[in-house]
């Protein structure tokens, strides 16, 4: 069986299980989607929320709140990337001596996933300065390299890194030796004495106009001045890099923008530039509730969670500390704030404003403090309030942004909700690890952040830590609500403990819109297994974007078919579905020149063709029906499905997976 596959041999399985060894899946970093329905139980769908505190308090959802496996702890620290949609997207760093190499030694170098290179003659900044002089280095008119701005190309080559996949790229100089490295293959030499003088430098973009955005994907880029790490042909690591020594700026590898070198430079943030949990590594996690976690997603129209009135969640004039991690999704201030915790009159209010701040009141009452910083979207944050004596903090990622002196006593009346307020100023993305703490600051100076969910420590009155998902993601990237009876069965299983459950009228699974599942131009493998209980005349949804020009795969008059939404089929295959049957179904585009594209049943190629589209929609993502209104939808169970941005994992015919995909 070919390397690049992504199903083991009977015989590699075999053998692995009698070593007691785990199967892994070598291409389990480009997996973007992975339902297995292994949850909670038969039934079980996303929307019962569980307080892990002694409490134990009973929490009503509110509007169509949902949780899932997506969290800070998501990936380890080095395994996130950056996603920048080439729209004025960008990270900044304030001019600094540390990031100028002048004409010393030095090495730049990451990992990146374009999803586009702009016409030939053009030019894209993986990163660069503002002004003359300054170093750029991504596309040039001539190729990719690095370029002394508006000045002179300093080594390049003239074939740009494949779009669509992680390709490792690094530039350095010894000397008066420049080296470009491609995947660790040298590309590239030039003699180069050239006086680089950095004003500033700007992540995939390079400032002039707004004209050279890169668009793609950045992970791990590192720079190091004073020594050429790389002098000579090199394998790339396939773990995170680290600040060696000389390491000046380390960014687009954690779970929100910021820089692991010593230096631990300010970034500035421009445009929507994004958190993803998609890398170039295979992930060091496998999903489980005390490592990982999970959060509430909430769609910032009428999602809330709530508890009814109790005075243990009432900071009266004593000690506490609130605290959650948070992810917005919206970058715009819009009409209305986003909400974490309120009470009523009088009671606990913490909020971002509409200046993107925090925000601490006792609603209706006064308002207390608000922090000097922003809130950073599209990235996790820490935000904690704490109250020791009468002193008042807010934290942001682990530092004192804002205190004051503070003595109110914050007792409200009704019901304390969480992600939102039952008259709107709803939050607009996830919340995770949220923890209310009576009778204790916890915090008291800047501290490290948790690196695994928080617990259930001494006088914690409440602990929403979103674990109890029924369908959740194995790749920990996306977050699922659970539409009508879309639920987990127990009954009808291919592996593991259970499948999904679609009954037909209105069941399905919907995702909230994110690049991470969008395959542009290239390779992608779509794979399940499917159990029909019915197969009647039309066309149903299994999976896709239900927007114009999206991507679906469908059962069109009981045959599989991938097609356009709204245009019609680009590929079926003639040959129906049988009916309370399992049927493993796979489609694939090779991603080059060719894009040729196929269609497996139960691992033989049964339709080939051609897909050239771009499948860049991601608005109305869903399972199980069209997810814009509930229709089309299918009778069934799937199992075992999972969507690879990135990989054709099948070139031919194969043998479906004999046992429940890898989760690592």
């Amino acid at each position: 069986m070919p390397q690049y596959q992504g199903v083991w041999t009977l015989e590699a399985q075999a053998q692995a299980q009698s070593n007691q060894q785990w199967v892994t899946d070598p291409n389990f970093k480009n997996t973007t989607l992975l339902l297995q329905a292994d949850g909670t139980g038969s039934g079980s769908q996303n929307n019962t929320f569980l307080d892990g505190s002694t409490n134990n308090f009973f929490i009503t959802r509110n509007g169509n709140t949902t949780q899932g496996s997506f969290s800070p702890f998501s990936q380890a620290p080095g395994y996130w990337g950056n996603y920048f949609d080439g729209s004025d997207d960008d990270l900044s760093v304030a001019s600094n001596a540390n990031l100028t190499p002048a004409a010393g030694d030095f090495t730049l170098e990451c990992w990146i996933f374009p999803t586009s290179w702009a016409s030939a003659g053009s030019y894209r900044a993986i990163m660069a300065g503002p002004l003359s002089g300054c170093m750029f280095f991504g596309q040039l008119a001539s190729g990719f390299g690095l370029r002394a701005l508006a000045v002179a190309d300093v080594v390049y080559t003239t074939t740009l890194p494949t779009i669509n996949t992680w390709t490792h790229v690094a530039v350095s100089r010894s000397g008066t030796t420049a080296r470009l490295f491609i995947n660790g293959a040298l590309a590239a030499t030039a003699t180069d004495s050239t006086n680089f003088v950095q004003t500033q430098v700007v992540i995939a973009n390079s400032s002039v106009a707004g004209t050279e955005e890169y668009s793609g994907y950045i992970s791990n880029l590192r720079f190091v001045k004073g020594t050429a790490v790389y002098t000579s042909a090199f394998t790339p690591q396939t773990s995170p890099l680290t600040a060696v020594t000389n390491t000046q700026l380390l960014i687009c590898q954690s779970n929100r923008f910021v820089d692991n070198s010593t230096n631990a430079f300010s970034l500035s943030v421009g445009g929507t530039p994004s958190v993803q949990a998609f890398g170039p590594f295979a992930p060091a996690l496998q999903w489980t509730p005390d490592v990982v976690g999970g959060s509430g997603y909430f769609d910032g129209t009428s999602d809330y969670l709530a508890v009814a009135d109790t005075t243990s969640l009432e900071p009266g004039t004593g000690d506490f500390c609130f605290e959650t991690w948070v992810y917005h999704t919206s970058a715009s201030n819009g009409s209305s704030f986003d909400t974490y915790t309120y009470q009523g009159s009088g009671g606990l209010f913490v909020y971002r404003n509409l200046s993107n701040k925090i925000q601490v009141d006792s609603d209706g009452v006064v308002a207390i403090l608000t922090s000097a910083s922003n809130v950073p979207f599209n990235s996790w944050a820490h935000i904690a309030v704490t109250r020791s004596g009468t002193t008042l903090r807010i934290f942001i990622n682990g530092a004192v942004d804002a205190s004051v002196t503070n003595s109110t006593n914050i007792a409200g009346s009704g019901n304390i909700t969480y992600g939102g307020r039952s008259d709107g100023s709803i939050l607009d993305g996830y919340m995770a690890s949220t923890r209310f703490v009576k009778g204790s600051p916890v915090y008291t100076t800047t501290f490290t952040l948790p690196t695994v969910p928080l617990t259930a420590i001494t006088n914690t009155q409440i602990l929403l830590n979103y674990t109890n998902a029924g369908i959740y993601d194995g790749k920990m990237g996306n977050v699922l609500e659970t539409v009508g009876n879309a639920q987990v069965s127990t009954s009808v299983v291919k592996y593991g403990s259970g499948s999904i459950y679609f009954d037909g009228t209105g069941d399905y699974l919907k995702l909230p819109s994110n690049a991470i599942y969008a395959f542009n131009t290239g390779a992608y493998t779509i794979e399940f297994w499917i159990y029909p209980n019915s197969l009647a005349a039309g066309t149903y949804h299994v999976i896709g974007a239900n927007a114009t020009n999206g991507i679906i795969i469908a059962i069109n008059n009981a045959k599989i078919a991938l097609n356009k939404y709204g245009v019609g089929d680009v590929l079926a295959y003639n040959t129906a579905l049988t009916t309370s049957v399992w049927t493993h179904v796979a489609i694939v585009r090779d991603g080059t020149g060719t894009n040729q594209t196929k269609i497996y049943v139960n691992g033989t190629n049964v339709a080939t063709g051609t897909d050239s589209n771009d499948w860049s929609v991601t608005t109305n993502f869903g399972v199980g029906a069209n997810t814009s209104d509930g229709s089309q939808a299918i009778n069934a169970y799937l199992d075992d499905l999972r969507v690879t941005k990135g990989v054709a994992r099948y070139y031919a015919n194969f043998t479906p997976p004999q046992q429940a995909l890898p989760r690592q």
